[in-house]
């Protein structure tokens, strides 16, 4: 891994300021009943994925030579789209959009809606910079590269996107090809655990009445 001490520095510095603000469960609810006060970990996944989102596009804008674009929301074609990841490459007159998943075991209607949203978004941006190349697809944001997937319903998702057309990236991309910082997949995922058990300690302190952290 080249750059690791900036690295950190970009980690630490895209985390939510509000990381630790996470709710917890009460009395008059199931969780409760069974485990007591116990954070929410859907509320810890959502900032996590919050703070990946943040992470990569300061990576971008830090350590690669692409340009980076406006994201969040964009009015397209009379209505707003949620932009979450989106480059551009001024030598080789190439655009990136990626929609950031962290988990792709999402419902089965959700896909199709994702699809349809990922080919409008590629529609504008074809009409926007009818000179560039667009590319686009998913950004797995929680594997390194998406053969380390073996759960066979997120298997089954991500060939749902495929057979559409649509790829299916993860950080090896980001880390290697749009970086080029040379992370191995051992450090990929050391890095984020080390980093994993730093959060652990961060809500354990901020959140000293909960159990099960």
């Amino acid at each position: 891994m080249k750059h690791k001490k900036q690295i950190n520095e970009s980690f630490e510095k895209t985390r939510p300021v509000n990381m630790i603000d996470i709710p917890i469960s009460t009395c008059g609810t199931v969780k409760f009943l069974f485990f007591g006060a116990e954070l929410s970990q859907q509320s810890v996944s959502i900032k996590a994925g919050n703070w990946l989102e943040a992470f990569a596009r300061d990576l971008i804008d830090k350590f690669s030579l692409m340009e980076l674009l406006d994201c969040g929301l964009t009015v397209m074609f009379t209505e707003n789209k949620d932009v979450d990841l989106v480059f551009l490459d001024k030598k080789n007159k190439i655009i990136y959009y990626y929609e950031l998943k962290g988990n792709i075991e999402m419902d089965t209607e959700k896909i199709p809606a994702m699809i349809t949203k990922i080919k409008k978004v590629t529609r504008y941006f074809n009409n926007k910079y009818p000179k560039y190349e667009i590319k686009f697809g998913v950004f797995y944001d929680s594997v390194f590269d998406i053969d380390d997937v073996t759960d066979k319903n997120k298997c089954s998702r991500i060939t749902s996107c495929q057979r559409q057309n649509i790829p299916v990236i993860g950080w090896d991309f980001i880390w290697n090809n749009v970086c080029d910082l040379s992370v191995t997949k051992k450090e990929h995922y050391d890095f984020f655990q080390q980093n994993g058990q730093k959060l652990k300690k961060l809500l354990a302190k901020g959140n000293r009445k909960c159990n099960l952290i």
